[in-house]
């Protein structure tokens, strides 16, 4: 309750769902304004994701401090598998048999995995800025997005350069180039079989 990042968390979890443990994904998204420097941005950003990975890690994975782990627990299960079978009517799971078998491994969070493996991502959205390199940050890898991402990756066309008079014809990104698909809010995220987004809520409602 002391500490002010509990009371920030980041805007998507990432979740896939292993036989022994979660791998947890914690991902912010942050606008840049002209006058914030990278690193301080990706301070902020580091603070958010790692307060969200305490949080989670004190609800989920502490059963010798928590005396209602097991409610816990049932309560992660049991979103987790909103999200799969949502997951699976976009049509994320080819094979009905990649539902039911993470819908499995859903059902074993009450009972077991004891791990969880957690990494951090942050893209930084800068549209008046120049392209750059990814860079890595607190132990985190952060992404510039900049107008240009944007148009090359979506049918979105920003203000900033419409204004500045920048040809229209902007050559499609080499694979090294092209944008993870969880940068770009308009698309659903890659998923395989056992990998699915969920989005944490803020705090429990009796938190």
């Amino acid at each position: 309750s002391g500490d002010p990042g509990t009371l920030s968390r980041c805007d998507l979890v990432q979740i896939k769902v292993r036989s022994n443990r979660l791998d947890v994904c914690f991902i912010e998204v942050k606008a840049r304004s002209g006058v914030t420097g990278l690193n301080d941005l990706a301070d902020r950003m580091s603070d958010q994701m790692e307060a969200t990975e305490r949080r989670f890690r004190e609800l989920f994975f502490n059963p010798a401090d928590r005396i209602d782990h097991v409610v816990q627990r049932s309560k992660l299960a049991a979103v987790l598998r909103f999200y799969a079978r949502r997951a699976a009517r976009y049509g994320f799971f080819p094979d009905p048999n990649e539902t039911q078998e993470t819908l499995r491994l859903i059902g074993k969070l009450e009972s077991g995995i004891p791990q969880m493996k957690a990494n951090y991502r942050g893209f930084i959205v800068d549209l008046g800025g120049s392209p750059q390199r990814a860079f890595s940050h607190r132990g985190a890898s952060f992404r510039v997005l900049t107008a240009r991402d944007f148009e090359a990756a979506t049918v979105f066309r920003s203000s900033v350069t419409a204004e500045s008079g920048v040809d229209e014809s902007i050559p499609d990104p080499t694979p090294s180039e092209r944008l993870p698909a969880t940068a770009l809010p308009p698309t659903p995220p890659e998923t395989s079989a056992r990998q699915f987004a969920a989005a944490v809520p803020p705090s429990s409602p009796h938190d």
